[in-house]
This record gives structure tokens, sequence and C-alpha cells, in this order.
């Protein structure tokens, strides 16, 4: 099936199950949360003031590390981050840019260390931000350390332990969304639940029906940069 027609076929689906006219999916307006740890949600406020409970009597210093975000299609989002005091500065300016490049070359300002050499301790104690300089979807975000305390060993020097809810509601019957698909050439990324999503009408779409709760997908999903460019 060519991409121009799949295209048609897609959009004529939605249309007609709801009546859409195209565009990205509805998304409440809300700041809540959720604790990745523990499922706690609330409040951005609430689990700001939550997350530090989850420090571990350890050895491994680690820090709590804010990233919020705002883009064209999601005007606020923001994730909570542990990062170990001895993970490489590289390393964590590689995490932040992984959450809101889109990958297609645009102008980058990194407000920042270069973080070429010593470790996130050493040199990320200041907060800073990054940014994608696009005309019609330009996209920024910030760091910030809101919390330090002790871990005990484990893998991965970043790790998420919350963030923002998604909140994306069904294309077709308005229910909470289930799975995601990208888009096809310049379509929309699209939310269904499970019930409403048709594979067929979806054969050849980028990402198809990716769970919204796996962990790499969310990760995605509440990027800044989410549904610009190339970033879907």
């Amino acid at each position: 099936i060519g991409l121009g027609e799949h295209n048609k076929r897609k959009m004529a689906e939605t249309k007609r199950r709801s009546g859409s006219t195209g565009g990205p999916a509805k998304k409440r307006n809300t700041n809540k949360g959720e604790c990745v740890i523990c499922g706690k949600s609330g409040m951005q406020n609430t689990i700001l003031k939550h997350v530090p409970s989850h420090f571990e009597k350890g050895e491994n210093k680690a820090y709590l590390v804010l990233m919020e975000g705002s883009g064209w299609i999601a005007p606020k989002t923001w994730i909570i981050v542990r990062v170990k005091a001895n993970t490489p500065a590289k390393d964590f300016k590689k995490y932040v840019k992984q959450w809101i490049d889109c990958g297609c070359g645009h102008m980058e300002t990194w407000n920042g260390p270069d973080a070429k050499s010593g470790t996130f301790e050493e040199q990320f104690r200041g907060g800073g931000g990054y940014a994608i300089d696009v005309v019609g979807s330009p996209t920024s975000c910030s760091y910030s350390i809101i919390g330090e305390g002790k871990i005990e060993d484990e893998d991965r020097n970043i790790k998420v332990v919350a963030w923002k809810e998604l909140n994306r509601d069904c294309e077709e019957c308005g229910g909470p969304a289930e799975v995601y698909c990208g888009r096809c050439g310049d379509y929309w990324p699209s939310f269904h639940c499970n019930s409403c999503f048709d594979e067929e009408a979806h054969e050849g779409c980028s990402d198809s029906n990716q769970d919204i709760s796996d962990a790499e997908v969310r990760f995605k999903l509440t990027s800044p940069r989410f549904g610009s460019c190339g970033f879907v």
C-alpha cells in the first residue's frame, strides 16, 4: 500500500469514528505526575516533595534532577531523574539531548558546561538548559537539582523516578489511551485505546501499536519535542 493511500485510509477511519478533522490527539490540561518507584500520583509539587523519600541508606551519593520542557505540541512537560554523583558529565548531557533532540540537525543551544570531562557533581551543580531553535516549532528544556541523598549501587547511572502523567484520550471514543502510533508522512501521532485501535488502518505507521505504559515509549512521549519534526 502506498504512503499517500495509507494516509487517506487512516484519516478516513479517524473521521468515520469520531468526526475528527485531524491534528494532535486530545490531551487533558493537568500538571499531575506519577512516581515511577511506588506509583503515587499527585500534582507536581506533591511529587517533588515525595520523591526524596525513596533515597536509601547506601554508599553512593546521588542527585534528583527536575527536567522541565515546553514545545509546540507539549506546552509543559517534565520528568525527574536520579543521577549518581560520579556519573560522567558527558553522559548526563547526552541524556538531556536524547529527551529533547528530534535528530533532524536543527540549530541547538546548550546552556551549560561543555561536559567533556569530569563528573555530574563537578559540572552540573548549577543547573542549565537546552534548546532546539526551529522556526515554527521551537523547543526548550531546563534542568535543576531538587535534592540529594544516598542510594544503594545500581546498574544505571541515570534513572527516571517520576514523570508527568500523559492523560491522552483515545481519538475514537474519548476514553483513556493505551497505545500510541507514530505518524505517517506528515500525519499527526495518534493515541488509541486497545479496543478502538485498527491495525489495518494503521498499517505501515512508524512505531505502530506502542504500549504507552512501556518505560522507553513513555520517556519519548513525555519529551517537549514529541510530535515535532522527526521526533515521533
